[in-house]
C-alpha cells in the first residue's frame, strides 16, 4: 500500500495497519501525540474512514525514556482502540478527527477533541516545555508512582465504553475461516513477492506468509521456470556460504548452467525483483 496522502511514517504504518485488518478486527497503537494532535486532519479522517476509536490514553513525558530513548510524549492508541468496520457500517464518533485550541502557559495550543470530555485519559497534567528539538511542545507532568494506576484505570474505563458502544473484536466470518483453511504456509526463509515453481507449469507467489496461485500463462511457464531456478540456487548457495566455512564452489556450476542458456524474457522481471537479492539467511 502506497503512501498516497503523503502521511508521516507513524500515520501511514497506521493506516496500512487498519487496511490489512479484517473487519471487524482491532489495531493497537503507540505513537507520537501529533497522530491526534496534528492541526491537519487528514491522517485521521482517513484512519476514521475505516475503523472507529475505541479510546486513546496520553501517556507521561518520558514514560519512553528508559526504554526506547526517546522524551516523545505518546498517544497510546492502545490494546482495544481502533477497530475496523464492516463495510456497510457508517462512523460511530467522528470527535476524534477534529483538535481543540487552548491557551496553555499563555500559549495557543492544539489539543485533540476526544480528550475534552475525558480528561481522566491524560496521565498528568498538560504544560508546556521544551522538545528534543529545543522547540516548545506539549509535556504531560506526570508522578510515576501514580501513572500506574491511572492507566489501569483509563484501560479500565476504554474497554468499558468499548463494550458498551460494540467496539469488540467480532468473530471472523465465513470467508475468513474458510480462506484459513485452505491457506498453505510458505517457507519462513522466503520472502513476501517470491515466485515459487510448483511445477506442472503451475506457480506460487508469496504473501503474508502464504502461498497465493499466480496465474501464468501457459505460453510463458516454461519461459519463467528458468529465473525461478536461477533465484532458487543462488539462495541455497547464498545460504550455504552463511553457514559453512569451506567453499561451495561445486553449487557454481548448477548456476552456470542456467546463467548461459538461452535468454529468457521473463528474467528480468523475476531474477531483479527485490526479494531475490535481498536473501534473507536464516539462524542455525
Amino acid at each position: 500500500m502506497n503512501n498516497r496522502g503523503g502521511h508521516s511514517m507513524h500515520n501511514h504504518f497506521i493506516i496500512k495497519s487498519l487496511a490489512l485488518t479484517r473487519p471487524g478486527g482491532l489495531v493497537a497503537v503507540l505513537t507520537s501525540r501529533y497522530t491526534l494532535d496534528a492541526q491537519n486532519p487528514a491522517a485521521r479522517r482517513e484512519m476514521s474512514g475505516m475503523a472507529d476509536l475505541v479510546g486513546a490514553v496520553r501517556l507521561p513525558t518520558g514514560a519512553h525514556r528508559r526504554t526506547a530513548g526517546t522524551e516523545a510524549v505518546t498517544d497510546l492508541l492502545l490494546l482495544l482502540l481502533l477497530r475496523r468496520r464492516e463495510p456497510d457500517a457508517g462512523p460511530i464518533d467522528t470527535t476524534w478527527e477534529k483538535v481543540t485550541p487552548r491557551i496553555l502557559d499563555g500559549e495557543k495550543i492544539h489539543a485533540n477533541s476526544y480528550f475534552d470530555n475525558r480528561p481522566d485519559h491524560i496521565l498528568g497534567t498538560l504544560e508546556l516545555g521544551t522538545g528534543i528539538h529545543g522547540s516548545t511542545t506539549l509535556h504531560v507532568r506526570g508522578g510515576s508512582a501514580a501513572a500506574a494506576a491511572q492507566l489501569d484505570a483509563a484501560l479500565t474505563a476504554l474497554t468499558t465504553s468499548g463494550i458498551e458502544r460494540g467496539l469488540t473484536m467480532a468473530a471472523p466470518t465465513a470467508d475468513v475461516l474458510n480462506e484459513r483453511e485452505t491457506r498453505v504456509g510458505a517457507d519462513p526463509a522466503l520472502w513476501d513477492g517470491t515466485v515459487v515453481d510448483q511445477g506442472r507449469g503451475e506457480f506460487a507467489a508469496v504473501a503474508d506468509g502464504a502461498l497465493t496461485p499466480l496465474k501464468v500463462p501457459r505460453t510463458h511457464a516454461r519461459e519463467l521456470t528458468v529465473p525461478v531456478r536461477l533465484c532458487d540456487k543462488t539462495r541455497a548457495l547464498v545460504t550455504s556460504e552463511a553457514r559453512e566455512s569451506e567453499d561451495t564452489g561445486q553449487d557454481l556450476d548448477g548456476l552456470a548452467d542456467l546463467a548461459v542458456g538461452p535468454p529468457h524474457r521473463g528474467c528480468g522481471a523475476v531474477c531483479m525483483d527485490p526479494p531475490h537479492w535481498q536473501l534473507p539467511v536464516p539462524h542455525s
